[in-house]
């Protein structure tokens, strides 16, 4: 169970985890869906159609993170050394998060299951 991220310019794969399944199965379940996409330090984030509590947060996350942000309702990747504005619930990783700096504030990012 993955999910794909789809930019003007590259690909994703997001490997989902266990680290919060709840979190993990609703995000999968709506795909597809596209929003977007909002920067913010080393982070893009975008407005997805899920509405999901708390699960396993964490205030610290590692570059190649794939986060959902309940306050908000988005998905966030962290593609450098920034750290969340407050708790996340961390779904998964990219392989190549280096991609996501090419990424500016209003391109659309497309999620698909695969």
């Amino acid at each position: 169970m993955n999910l794909k991220i789809i930019h003007e310019n590259f690909t994703e794969i997001i490997e989902l985890d266990e680290n919060s399944p709840g979190t993990c199965r609703e995000i999968y379940n709506a795909a597809p869906f596209q929003s977007n996409a909002e920067k913010w330090k080393q982070e893009i984030y975008f407005k997805i159609p899920v509405k999901i509590k708390k699960e396993n947060q964490s205030a610290a996350v590692k570059k190649g993170d794939v986060a959902y942000f309940p306050p908000m309702r988005v998905l966030c990747i962290f593609y450098g050394t920034s750290q969340p504005v407050a708790p996340v619930n961390v779904i998964g990783k990219v392989k190549n998060p280096g991609k996501f700096s090419e990424v500016r504030s209003g391109d659309l990012m497309k999620v698909v299951r695969i």
